[in-house]
């Protein structure tokens, strides 16, 4: 029990809290007095802005592509030159499509490996030191993006600045260790959800400044300037994440807050030995790593299959990712209520039918033709609503598979992301030549089949979609001390009804 002396020592935070001090509401509206009297508001912030602007350093250059590749010169046929010495592509062939995907695929592969070890770095620093450091380092390949000249540039280039996207890792781990379970899921998505937000607006934001930039600058100038503005955004929001937020409730993370001694890389091999997480990371594959892929590839297919100029062809494509204004909270939200009503088993149910209805909006997206606009972007956004809400009822589960290796998971499930957008860029890589719109069509029969896996997601303590939890089963990862009941981690289903007296009750999810 805290003594009234602890008690009076604790700072008084705007929000209310748990007994681990992790807030128990989520006041979108709230950025929070102080760092120290709300420490809950500035990581939720911080965590969506940064991810935000790192969404739009990372896919600057999809809505701008039309002008880039003629700019660079990867175009198979140009025609005549106008007066300013401009020629427009007539012909974005075999190895101009070649060039286009491979960058694609490189800018979300090299996200994998810094997802990957940011699960390692997350527990060893803390969110507040990674992110601020993430969006330094990357701004670097963000200017340098501006000096490209060719095909092999724009490829190193894309692949390099594909590591900023770990920045939702931070995202995710940052809110799981700032809001109390009744509350998680909804923050989770809510946060990742406006930071993915970033992935649709850039694609008529930098239209916008692209064709602001062409009323003073040539053509070739004009892209080149528009991709310094997010390289400078990612320094000031580097900076003020480090001098305006901190990791947890009480100021440094370390890693007794979830329940070990220290951090290992050995925490890998155990997550990964779990068949439920390698589920979880291809399930988030067919989910955030669609979004990715989505981001990469509409812009430019509306441009060349619809005919739309460059301006309106990056707003159609904004449409998919500006459904994150609140279709990830949706997923968040239904989460958390199907938890309140049927345990973690409700949890199951939202995700497998999101899951579902994404795979199928994607197939119909494919089916419509060119002269098929308007019913084409129905499916679009139908089908976003589904992806976004999809990637909420992910991130609705991750927090509780291993508590103690909460930044782990949430690691390895993130890299999943981007290895499912790596793997579905080979789909539109090698169908380049047939019919433009089975791609989509074979992408969406792929996130049917991961849908599939949800039912095969069991656990004793928690249940699955057709079981019910065992009575008295408690999570086998947990190792919790009461002396310190701020270590608490999550354990038990909403379901069970008894547990022993050495582990949190079943409403400590986390």
């Amino acid at each position: 029990m805290t003594t009234p002396a602890i008690q009076e020592s604790k700072p008084q935070f705007e929000w209310p809290v748990d007994e681990n001090d992790k807030a128990t509401v989520l006041r979108i509206w709230n950025f929070g007095r102080s760092k120290k009297t709300n420490p809950h508001a500035r990581a939720f912030w911080f965590s969506v802005i940064s991810f935000f602007f790192a969404f739009v350093g990372w896919f600057a250059f999809a809505p701008l592509m039309p002008a880039v590749r003629e700019s660079i010169g990867i175009c198979d046929e140009y025609g005549p030159p106008d007066e300013t010495g401009f020629r427009e592509c007539v012909l974005c062939g075999p190895k101009c499509k070649d060039v286009i995907q491979n960058a694609n695929i490189c800018s979300v592969a090299s996200t994998i490996g810094v997802r990957v070890a940011s699960g390692f770095l997350l527990e060893k620093f803390g969110p507040r030191v990674v992110q601020s450091a993430y969006m330094a380092i990357f701004a670097i390949p963000v200017l340098c993006a501006a000096f490209i000249y060719n095909g092999a540039g724009l490829i190193a280039v894309r692949f390099f600045i594909g590591g900023a996207g770990a920045t939702f890792v931070t995202n995710q781990f940052w809110c799981s260790l700032m809001f109390a379970p009744n509350v998680v899921g909804t923050a989770n998505a809510t946060a990742a959800g406006w930071g993915n937000l970033g992935g649709g607006v850039t694609q008529f934001l930098m239209a916008g400044i692209f064709s602001g930039f062409t009323a003073v600058l040539s053509r070739d100038m004009a892209w080149r300037v528009s991709l310094l503005v997010p390289g400078v955004i990612f320094i000031i929001v580097s900076l003020c994440v480090w001098f305006f937020s901190q990791d947890t409730p009480h100021g440094k993370f370390h890693a007794s807050m979830l329940g070990k001694a220290k951090t290992s890389l050995w925490d890998y091999v155990e997550a990964l030995r779990d068949y439920r997480v390698v589920l979880m990371v291809f399930q988030y594959a067919a989910c955030f790593g669609t979004e990715l892929q989505m981001n990469n590839q509409l812009a430019l297919y509306f441009f060349d299959f619809f005919g739309l100029p460059i301006e309106l062809a990056g707003l159609a494509a904004g449409a998919f990712g500006f459904m994150n204004l609140f279709a990830r909270s949706l997923g968040g939200l239904a989460s958390d209520f199907c938890f309140k009503k049927y345990g973690m088993r409700g949890r199951f149910w939202i995700h497998f039918i999101c899951l579902l209805f994404e795979g199928i909006m994607l197939v119909a997206f494919g089916l419509q033709g060119s002269s098929m606009f308007g019913a084409a972007m129905a499916c679009l956004v139908i089908f976003s609503l589904f992806v976004q809400a999809s990637e909420g009822t992910s991130y609705g589960i991750v927090p509780f598979m291993m508590p103690q290796h909460l930044g782990i998971v949430s690691a390895l499930v993130g890299a999943g992301g981007n290895l499912g957008a790596v793997l579905t860029g080979f789909i539109y890589k090698y169908m380049k030549d047939v019919d433009a719109n089975v791609p989509f069509q074979i992408h969406g029969l792929c996130v049917i089949a991961m849908a599939l896996t949800v039912p095969f997601m069991y656990w004793p303590h928690f249940g699955g979609m057709f079981c019910k939890a065992k009575p008295g089963a408690v999570n086998p990862h947990i190792k919790f001390t009461q002396s310190n009941s701020s270590t608490k981690v999550a354990d038990q289903s909403k379901n069970n009804s008894t547990t022993p007296s050495d582990v949190p009750s079943p409403e400590d999810k986390i």
